[in-house]
């Protein structure tokens, strides 16, 4: 079976031609069989393996370095070959942890008559230049029904470590992205996907990268991040190498045997050595690169509740810059410190991630000696969301979410080398109670989320008088508008990633704003005549800031308004949005007002909707209606979901996950920051928001979500 000739001489050919011009040794497809036994279910180099692994790998007993034996080293490559498929994802997980840690694997060694254990590596991370990286094509796997033949495989150390998936210039991408995934399936051959770590699709004109498992949609194209003074010649320098690479000539015969591979004695075609660069060229360039494919693959893939996940061009980046970064040390008031600064990502491009991938980075660090971490939020649902996304990730640390200053306290001073999360304001509580507790080590680093609001000023002020020489890093989604206090607070930009740049790469949706007016009546002259009566024995000051209170609060909650506004809702989500699946928020100007929001759309009966608000509580002779009636609420549905944190729970899997489920969420202030739910589409803003609040909640509804009834192509703030 031949490859494609147009595919082979397009995408195929350049992309081997430039593998082998970063360092990559070419294997011909017999070599690559003979390698594997001649047995097409078995994926390992298994001599390439036995001569690379001898090489990197050799243990100290009583002063003096042994090699491991052979019969070791062939059992570990016996045992990696043969690990059995139990999941996808599980295997996967099981392969990566055993081949990308130092001491993945232990083996015990005897040396006269002395038995002891000793680590064993599969890949030198510290001197990548000691590995083995081969390529070969057209690699010819069996399946369980049927046999898959990728276009080109890398290998590390004999170790299939990089597919890729090629498709002639013109055919969408999607083509050579549904390729890889269906050659995962249970009936083609996922045993081979277990070993490899990153999977890319190209076309010429597009380079998409994912993992093991990854949906096409977050398949994700490489860009270099230059630094923003010197962009131009950075750039300028890259298309050099990326040229130079390109006009690398290869020898005649080997050239000869990889047409052969392809196409048979059909192919005779010459290495192009003057031509453009492509996007291919660039994404293979980025991510292929001996030592950038081994520090990708190291400290930049996660699993992610079972998940395997792989970083994004822009989470590499600023994780490098930031390692770079905190290495500098400063003078602080109180001895030597390393220097902080904030990460401005902007929403939707995985932040919380890039903090997991970051604290991985710091622990597999040599250099550092036992990092302490510290997550900071200021909110309850928020600190609750990075807990368990640390936890998740399975980190070589323990994760715990401090539930009093007290505990805070004393994790600190008992120096915890858990990860810790809190929320900011357990600091200032802390600080009462520290009895001048100080504890002045500068390998605590700490990570404070949402670095736009509380995290600055006095909240900034406790947390450093607590652990003064601590290394702050703040990170933020929304631009800082103003001249904020936090730049002041946190230092320098070590990263940015902006809203333009997210859109640039397909990673969120462009936003459709729609002004609708409800027109509101009211007879002027009675109401100014009734203001006047019930104000007469006050003040002017006093009668302004009552005229400015009920301008402010009270109309905007008004039941008529509400009304109006929630029968034009209904209107425009019934005919745009109701039965596809996708969902809205509801931004009300009070939890009084998202109360009448919610019994008007139970009255009308068209809409599933439900409230999710922060608790109140009233006094059996509380004289504010308001606050009574939504107490009154709250008491019910408490009463109704055994508690409000199960309502809560039970309503926002509903909203997220089930199409036809919650259609309307209605809210005030929670779930407007760090909330994602990709099904939701449109914001309904009814109250007034500004700055970094608007953009937090405009940035809902901006994620990726594949909808089989009706594409979301866009998100829409009404």
């Amino acid at each position: 079976m031949q490859a494609n000739f147009d595919e082979a001489r397009q995408s195929q050919l350049p992309a081997l031609e430039l593998l082998i011009s970063m360092g990559y040794t070419y294997l011909p497809r017999e070599e690559v069989l003979r390698q594997r036994g001649n047995d097409p279910s078995k994926f390992l180099l298994s001599e390439i393996a036995f001569t690379s692994l001898s090489e990197i790998n050799s243990f100290e007993y009583k002063g003096q370095v042994h090699p491991f034996s052979d019969k070791n080293i062939l059992a570990t490559i016996d045992e990696l070959e043969n690990i059995p498929l139990e999941g996808l994802q599980d295997t996967a997980k099981k392969v990566y942890h055993m081949i990308m840690t130092n001491g993945g694997k232990t083996l015990r060694e005897t040396i006269g008559g002395k038995t002891s254990s000793h680590n064993f590596r599969f890949i030198d991370f510290e001197h990548p230049e000691n590995n083995a990286f081969h390529v070969t094509a057209e690699y010819e796997a069996k399946g369980k029904e049927h046999d898959i033949r990728p276009d080109i495989v890398c290998f590390v150390n004999g170790i299939p470590f990089s597919v890729i998936e090629n498709k002639k210039s013109g055919t969408d991408v999607k083509d050579a992205l549904d390729q890889m995934n269906r050659n995962q399936l249970p009936d083609r051959c996922p045993k081979l996907f277990v070993y490899p770590q990153i999977l890319i699709g190209t076309n010429v004109a597009e380079c998409l990268y994912g993992t093991t498992g990854t949906p096409n949609k977050f398949y994700a194209s490489w860009r270099e991040k230059w630094d923003y003074e010197e962009w131009k010649e950075q750039e300028e320098q890259f298309a050099r190498e990326v040229q130079s690479l390109i006009r690398k000539p290869i020898p005649d015969p080997l050239y000869s045997q990889i047409c052969t591979d392809l196409n048979g004695a059909t192919m005779n075609h010459k290495q192009l050595i003057e031509r453009e660069i492509t996007e291919q060229d660039r994404g293979l360039c980025g991510i292929m690169q001996p030592e950038r494919l081994l520090a990708l693959c190291r400290s930049y893939i996660l699993f992610d509740a079972g998940k395997k996940k792989i970083s994004r061009y822009q989470q590499f980046f600023a994780v490098e810059k930031m390692q770079r970064w905190v290495e500098k040390e400063v003078e602080g008031a109180d001895g030597p410190r390393r220097e902080g600064g904030i990460v401005w990502h902007t929403q939707g491009s995985g932040k919380s991630l890039t903090m997991v991938m970051f604290v991985k980075a710091l622990i597999e660090n040599p250099h550092l000696i036992n990092p302490r971490v510290i997550v900071v939020t200021d909110r309850i649902d928020l600190d609750k969301q990075i807990s368990e996304t640390f936890r998740n990730c399975n980190l070589k640390k323990k994760v715990i979410r401090t539930t009093s200053s007290k505990g805070l306290l004393k994790l600190i001073k008992d120096k915890d080398p858990a990860v810790l999360t809190t929320l900011v304001h357990k600091f200032k509580k802390a600080s009462w109670n520290t009895s001048r507790f100080v504890d002045d080590d500068k390998n605590i680093f700490v990570l404070v989320d949402e670095a736009h609001r509380t995290q600055g000023g006095i909240a900034n002020a406790d947390m450093r008088r607590t652990i003064p020489n601590a290394c702050f890093i703040a990170f933020t989604g929304t631009p800082l508008l103003k001249k904020d206090k936090s730049q002041n607070q946190f230092g320098d930009f070590i990263d940015k990633y902006t809203i333009d740049d997210a859109l640039q790469d397909n990673v969120i949706l462009p936003l459709i704003y729609e002004g609708r007016f409800v027109p509101m009546s009211q007879n002027k002259e009675k109401v100014d005549r009734h203001f006047e009566r019930i104000t007469k024995s006050l003040g002017i000051t006093d009668q302004k800031e009552l005229q400015r209170y009920v301008n402010s609060k009270v109309i905007k909650s008004n039941p008529h308004r509400i009304g109006e506004i929630a029968f034009d809702i209904e209107d425009h989500f019934c005919n745009q949005f109701k039965g596809t699946g996708l969902k809205a928020q509801l931004v009300a100007p009070s939890k009084f007002s998202a109360i009448l929001f919610q019994e008007y759309f139970e009255s009308c009966g068209l809409l599933n909707t439900a409230v999710v608000i922060s608790e109140t509580t009233a006094e059996e002779d509380e004289t504010d209606e308001h606050k009574r009636k939504v107490a009154a609420f709250l008491k019910k549905v408490a009463t109704d979901h055994k508690g409000l944190e199960s309502y809560e729970k039970e309503v926002i899997e509903s909203f997220k996950n089930n199409p036809d489920g919650i259609e309307i969420l209605i809210v005030v202030d929670k779930l407007l920051t760090g909330f994602d739910a990709p099904r939701n589409t449109v914001l309904y803003l009814t109250k007034e928001l500004r700055d970094h609040n608007l953009l937090q909640a405009i940035a809902r509804v901006n994620r990726l979500f594949d909808n089989a009834d009706r594409p979301k192509t866009s998100g829409f703030i009404i």
